[in-house]
């Protein structure tokens, strides 16, 4: 199963519930009659998510030309979504150079610690770069993949203010 994989790779399930659980494992429950009430600081976390901020960030990424790994545009818009994470006041920011595909690829990544437990941690994660069948010169990538890109910029963006055990 899916959860047996992860597992098998050495992820840990931190407080899931045994529902979330038997669900990964592939057993399935009804779901209640009502839903249980929302937790009032889940549901402030959710209030807070701006369909203006989301916006302005996809905007921002597709404003690039293209986004293509290869291209200089690339290095342009990691440098800028960089930045854009300090501001945020994350507790590291930083580019993480890797080699591949016969050169040097970026990755932007903002780390938030936990207040309790710093050590645990938790991956969000999004690709930055885009492609198309003219990835040199268009590459803007709306759908692939601002939106995606655009929803971990806004959860940095909630949740950096926030204090989290991990």
């Amino acid at each position: 199963s899916a959860s047996e994989e992860l597992e098998d790779a050495g992820c840990r399930f931190h407080d899931a519930p045994p529902e979330a659980l038997a669900a990964l494992r592939g057993a399935r429950e009804p779901l209640p009659a009502e839903p249980e009430a929302i937790n009032p600081r889940f549901l402030s976390l959710a209030q807070a998510i701006s369909t203006d901020s989301l916006l302005a960030t996809m905007t921002r990424l597709t404003s690039h030309p293209t986004r293509y790994t290869p291209n200089a545009e690339y290095e342009v818009t990691a440098l800028q979504m960089r930045d854009y994470f300090q501001t945020l006041g994350l507790d590291q920011v930083y580019i993480h150079e890797f080699t591949c595909c016969g050169g040097t690829r970026e990755n932007v990544v903002g780390i938030k610690l936990g207040a309790t437990i710093p050590e645990e941690i938790l991956i969000v994660g999004g690709h930055l770069d885009s492609i198309s069948q003219s990835p040199q010169t268009n590459a803007p990538g709306a759908e692939d993949n601002a939106t995606g890109s655009s929803a971990v910029t806004e959860l940095a963006r909630v949740l950096a203010p926030v204090e989290t055990e991990r």
